[in-house]
């Protein structure tokens, strides 16, 4: 009879644990299928609805998107079986306030905003006296395509093939992963933690990292994920946190001179 009990209270107390890990997991993660849960629609859609259904936003995303010919349609497309890192819109308000508070303190000019990005390449030209005073000036074009640095920017979010929880979690030191575009190479770690001292009952999360060129993982810039696993029908959608900076800090060395283009 003592043997039933001590049975039934542990049946208990496992119960129990399992009812309080759920709070661990987001309300996207509370309904489980294979790989995850399921949203109706694309990726695009997604990001579009998410709002409607979820409460987050990603207009500042959306812009990019929009703003980057093709990459709407790359979202879009039924067949696309890429894997997105979703940005919510306050990733993007930290990357621009450090850039345009560097920007104010280095006396570059005005703030700049991702429309201002998203103009159409051009090129400065610089002319040069020649090497005597008789001879020809010279000449040196200077080109510039911001859109084409915040593509390679917003692409290091996107990945060829669909890479969720139960796809990552046999990398024990995770996967090494290339930008659907470019081929810039990112890493990608699954982690699950403990909850209430049990091993791999707690949070589960996808961790994002730059690998800036290096093998040295102490030099990546690293990002976590609060919702992972939102299986759509042409892909996955992991959402990053909040706290995220959008171009993993990437923002000043690349735009800091915006605006200065014909001061030599």
């Amino acid at each position: 009879m003592n043997k039933i009990l001590n049975n039934a209270r542990v049946t208990a107390l496992l119960l129990l644990l399992m009812t309080s890990c759920k709070d661990y997991e987001s309300a996207f993660t509370g309904i489980r299928e294979k790989g995850g849960v399921r949203f109706n629609g694309t990726i695009l859609d997604f990001l579009e609805q998410s709002d409607e259904q979820y409460g987050v936003r990603f207009d500042s995303m959306l812009v990019v998107i929009n703003g980057i010919p093709g990459l709407r349609d790359s979202l879009q497309k039924p067949s696309a079986g890429l894997t997105v890192f979703a940005i919510p819109n306050r990733c993007f308000e930290e990357a621009f306030d450090r850039l345009n508070n560097y920007r104010n303190i280095k006396q570059k000019g005005q703030a700049i905003y991702l429309s201002d990005l998203l103009i159409e390449p051009f090129t400065v030209i610089e002319k040069q006296p020649g090497e005597t005073p008789e001879a020809d000036s010279i000449i040196i074009e200077h080109h510039y395509d911001y859109r084409l640095q915040l593509d390679s920017m917003i692409s290091k979010y996107i990945f060829r093939g669909n890479l969720y929880s139960d796809s990552l979690a046999v990398y024990t030191n995770g996967l090494e992963v290339q930008d659907f575009k470019f081929d810039y190479r990112m890493h990608l770690f699954y982690e699950r933690q403990n909850a209430s001292g049990i091993a791999d009952m707690g949070r589960r999360r996808l961790v994002l990292s730059d690998r800036n060129n290096t093998q040295l993982s102490e030099n990546w810039d690293r990002s976590e994920t609060s919702v992972i696993d939102i299986g759509t029908s042409n892909g996955y959608i992991h959402i990053l946190n909040d706290g995220h900076e959008f171009s993993f800090s990437k923002m000043i060395s690349r735009f800091q001179n915006y605006g200065n283009e014909y001061i030599y």
